[in-house]
């Protein structure tokens, strides 16, 4: 996580001001993988709390985490 996540931090400011058609160059291919690697990680984590929470019955957290879930 820590290196993809280095390799998204870094791409993003250079991806503002790129052309789309360099798209496919190398290094934005490695920026695509590590931001999809990273965005399975949270996708994860989130899934796990969300199960948690389910199994226990408390949908009554008050954080950051359900007042995004909860939004429409």
């Amino acid at each position: 996580m820590r290196q993809d996540l280095s390799v998204v931090m870094a791409g993003v400011g250079a991806r503002v001001m790129m052309p789309d058609w360099v798209e496919n160059l190398p290094a934005n291919r490695r920026f695509n993988r590590a931001r999809a690697a990273v965005r399975a990680t949270i996708e994860d984590a989130v899934d796990k709390l969300q199960a948690e929470r389910h199994a226990s019955g408390d949908n009554s957290a008050d954080d950051m985490l359900s007042m995004l879930l909860r939004a429409t």
